[in-house]
């Protein structure tokens, strides 16, 4: 089995959306098409369409992982993923917020062939009002 890491960030934002969409389907039929990539939620940044009651933007990033051996070979990427909540509601922001963590908590992606670490909550975050809805930011890390 390789070690390379999987740098793509599509292919990570692509497997990370498939596993949230999933939970979020399984806790009602009707959600699970409500999750993006960051800045493709239809009516924010200038998109078409109107913003959803209740959607899950993903943003993530390549994080710093030291390599305790120091030696020259590839070894795994580390991510950090921020997950944005966002509904009309408190309670809904909640929902979104399960599903999240239904989906990720302790889970493994495969991502270019590469199976991940278990995904681990990395900061959590408070359900804050925003711009006439609820929303909250929980970060998550893992390396692949």
């Amino acid at each position: 089995m390789s070690t390379a890491p999987a740098v793509d960030e599509r292919e990570h934002s692509a497997a990370l959306i498939a596993a949230i969409s999933a939970a979020l389907t399984a806790i009602r039929s009707d959600l699970g098409e409500y999750v993006y990539d960051f800045g493709s939620v239809p009516g924010q940044d200038q998109n078409e369409g109107t913003v959803p009651d209740l959607f899950v933007a993903l943003q993530i990033e390549r994080r710093f992982v030291t390599n305790p051996r120091m030696i020259s070979v590839p070894s795994r990427s580390g991510w950090r993923v921020s997950t944005i909540c966002v509904a009309r509601t408190v309670n809904n922001t909640r929902l979104a917020v399960l599903a999240v963590a239904n989906a990720l908590d302790g889970q493994r992606l495969t991502v270019g062939g590469i199976t991940s670490t278990p995904i681990y909550l990395e900061t959590p975050s408070p359900i804050i009002p925003d711009d006439g809805m609820f929303s909250t930011q929980p970060t998550w890390a893992y390396s692949c």
